[in-house]
């Protein structure tokens, strides 16, 4: 009969097997309920994360585009809003005659 007797490891201890093992070229450590593969691609169960997209400087550039574009109808209906609180006479008049949508494009 063989007896099994329970070895207690601190955390230390194992990271200093790990590591000699992965110094001397070990590709697998089993020991007891323990099984540790080195180089090896991961096993998971879990699914893989999606690609990264590659960040071309074309897609920088339509992204820094369409940015810049919200960002300027954000300001220009600031604006607005704020000339509408100020000055609402002026505001309905400039919006009745187009002139405010002119500066908005222009």
């Amino acid at each position: 009969m063989v007896r099994k007797e329970k070895i207690t490891l601190s955390v230390g201890e194992v990271c200093v097997i790990l590591s000699a093992c992965v110094e001397s070229g070990v590709t697998t450590l089993k020991f007891g309920d323990l099984h540790v593969e080195f180089g090896g691609k991961p096993t998971s169960t879990e699914p893989a994360l999606s690609p990264v997209t590659e960040i071309t400087e074309e897609n920088h550039k339509a992204s820094t585009a369409k940015a810049v574009e919200a960002d300027e109808l954000t300001l220009m209906d600031e604006r607005i809003a704020l000339l509408q609180l100020e000055n609402p006479l002026l505001a309905e008049e400039l919006i009745r005659s187009g002139e405010l949508e002119e500066d908005a494009n222009g």
